[in-house]
């Protein structure tokens, strides 16, 4: 269910195996094997290659830096990811589900990319998605012909593989150091030097969904999607 990335003379990609998920390297030029590395759960959109090494989420919450000339995993951080990754500068943004009793919460992180520790944090917004029973999960997961379970998509509110195909998550883009996140029914940007919110802008259709697509960052404006059809 992923998108693979390219690094060099190589590409990566997760992929199952075995009743199990790997991520591995082929070469470029004729497809042939390079190595793999077993993961707990598929990857969260797309791996992201920064230096020496990919680096993405998990559908089991975990966060990853492996390095791509032989799989080595530099470390794999159990945080609770609940969108892709985004490196930049030596920082690796995304967010993550932190339940407070019932209530199913997204906050925003910033992990260190050497170490996978986090070092910052953002405001923390409800999540009522991560149920599986909002909006966007009922029409992703009633979709005909994609039956079958998403292994750990209890995480993420994912009842099927057609609800995981149409999974984007609360994924951050990141130009001139604001990271641009759309987290619930809102998108947000956040100073990263400070962590400080500058502004927030509220999809008012989107109830307890998830509606507003990871925005791209386009010159000096934002284009992003709502599980509507809208584009903005």
């Amino acid at each position: 269910m992923s998108q693979p990335a390219s690094a060099g003379d190589l590409v990566l990609s997760a992929y199952p195996a075995n009743g199990a998920h790997l991520f591995g390297a082929f070469n470029l030029a004729d497809g042939e094997p390079r190595w793999s590395t077993h993961l707990g759960a598929d990857i969260i959109q797309a791996p992201q290659v920064h230096g020496d090494s990919a680096y993405f989420a998990t559908m089991d919450g975990r966060a990853y830096r492996v390095r791509t000339r032989d799989g080595h995993v530099m470390w794999n951080k159990p945080i609770g990811a609940s969108g892709a990754v985004w490196v930049d500068d030596g920082k690796v943004l995304l967010t993550r589900r932190v339940d407070q009793g019932r209530e199913r919460l997204e906050e925003p992180v910033v992990l260190s990319a050497r170490t996978g520790a986090i070092t910052a944090r953002g405001d923390r917004v409800p999540a009522p998605y991560l149920n599986g029973t909002s909006r966007d999960r009922t029409l992703g997961a009633g979709q005909a012909g994609a039956w079958g379970g998403v292994p750990h998509g209890e995480h993420l509110g994912l009842r099927n593989v057609a609800s995981g195909w149409a999974f984007q998550g609360s994924s951050p883009a990141v130009a001139d150091g604001r990271a641009y996140v759309a987290v619930g029914n809102e998108l947000r940007a956040r100073d990263i030097r400070t962590g400080e919110t500058v502004w927030t802008r509220r999809d008012p259709n989107a109830g307890d969904a998830q509606t507003i697509s990871p925005p791209a960052v386009i010159g000096s404006q934002l284009v992003y999607g709502t599980v509507d059809g809208h584009l903005y």
